[in-house]
């Protein structure tokens, strides 16, 4: 890859536009077909791990993903993800996360950021271990060495509705940010991490002004029927209005 991050990210989207599922999106396929044609159900969704959204992050089908891993949800919120995915053994916190920023910068501001603590990747490791042991779970860091490139390249965000799917099961799939969140989380919070991530894809540190009408963003979105589907659609469509064309909703029903 290049050492230029301009271009290396200039490759890295090159490579998302060839892949099955972003090719034939970009050609005006219906994602509902594709999904039935691509979709490997030996895939299988087993979450062990909870780990960011971040595309970076080697996503391996064995986690749940959630912004952060979830250092943004309420107490509540993090108590309901846990019993949704009861099998939950390990929790991780990785390099250059960018809600574990803000989850430091909202600290910071309202004081209540822990003694010793004095930066965002402090924050979120100490937050993790306290998540740990409140849940009697593994504490990972995801080091840059980890990660699948360096720099953001998300082609949108995979959200899961139904706590059944991973963007694994999904062959020719592009590098995406993945969302778990909505499987478990008050609508207004699932909302506000897709808007959060799309401003991520679409800003400098994502592809930015690669994405155009003609490649936009997708935000896809896996729902157990049509009625849930038509929900997703029209929620996200108003929230993420203002991008126009850009950002693209495509809602499915999992496959049987």
């Amino acid at each position: 890859m290049s050492e230029n991050p301009h271009e290396a990210v200039d490759q890295l989207f090159k490579k998302n536009q060839s892949t099955e599922v972003i090719s034939r999106l970009n050609h005006g396929e219906n994602i509902q077909d594709i999904i039935n044609t691509e979709f490997n159900p030996e895939q299988n969704f087993s979450p062990e791990e909870i780990e960011c959204s971040d595309g970076r992050c080697p996503h391996h089908g064995k986690e749940i993903s959630v912004a952060g891993s979830g250092i943004l949800l309420s107490e509540e919120e993090f108590d309901m993800m846990m019993k949704k995915y009861p099998d939950i053994k390990v929790i991780t916190t990785h390099a250059d996360c960018g809600a574990g920023k803000l989850a430091f910068a909202n600290a910071q501001k309202n004081e209540t950021v822990p003694p010793g603590i004095t930066t965002a990747e402090e924050f979120a490791a100490d937050w993790a271990k306290k998540m740990a042991a409140k849940y009697n779970l593994s504490y990972r860091h995801i080091g840059v060495d980890e990660f699948v490139a360096p720099y953001h390249h998300e082609q949108g965000i995979m959200v899961d509705t139904t706590g059944k799917i991973h963007q694994k099961m999904v062959n020719g799939m592009s590098n995406m940010f993945a969302s778990h969140t909505a499987s478990f989380a008050h609508p207004d919070n699932v909302i506000a991490e897709v808007q959060v991530l799309t401003n991520i894809g679409l800003g400098d540190h994502g592809l930015g002004q690669r994405i155009t009408d003609e490649k936009p963003f997708y935000i896809m979105v896996a729902c157990a029927d049509t009625q849930k589907a038509e929900q997703m659609h029209e929620a996200f469509s108003t929230a993420l209005k203002d991008h126009g064309d850009n950002v693209q909703i495509k809602t499915f029903v999992v496959p049987n």
